[in-house]
């Protein structure tokens, strides 16, 4: 019960801070669409003997790379060496009835989880918006493997 509070306390902490994960998504959307741009004038610079690739294979990896990254790229390294460390704060978390490890993974939980919204949100807008441009695999075998390896990303 003692994780649910933290992670719906630090929800409420996501949730007001939108435009803060607005910009980190940007930053984690920006890096595969230039180099989904890159690609585009790769493969219509190609000849017909030599294209073994379709567009939208290039599509769907940049695409499903903007999703694990707004779900898997966390940013606690700074928050626990600049106050944990530098400050002096971790003794304070070593004297309280939560384990470290747990209340930092239930506090940083909430911002994926928003964060990762925008990132599916984004998805789905090119999916539906542009048909025939996402091409996802259609055995479930490999979806829930996906979501057991973005799972195992995250808790690593």
């Amino acid at each position: 019960m003692k994780y649910a509070r933290i992670f719906f306390f630090h929800l409420q902490d996501a949730i007001e801070e939108r435009s803060r994960m607005i910009v980190w998504f940007l930053i984690s959307l920006i890096n595969p669409m230039v180099y989904l741009l890159f690609w585009r004038g790769a493969y219509l610079n190609l000849e017909e003997s030599t294209v073994g690739w379709q567009f939208s294979s290039f599509a769907s990896y940049y695409f499903l790379l903007v999703i694990a990254s707004s779900f898997l790229l966390v940013h606690i390294e700074e928050y626990i060496a600049y106050f944990d460390i530098e400050r002096g704060y971790l003794a304070n978390q070593l004297l309280k009835p939560v384990s470290y490890f747990w209340y930092h993974f239930f506090h940083e939980l909430p911002y994926r989880v928003v964060q990762g919204s925008f990132g599916l949100l984004v998805f789905l807008l090119f999916y539906f918006g542009y048909p025939g441009l996402i091409q996802l695999s259609p055995s479930i075998e490999i979806f829930f493997l996906s979501i057991i390896l973005v799972i195992g990303g995250y808790v690593l």
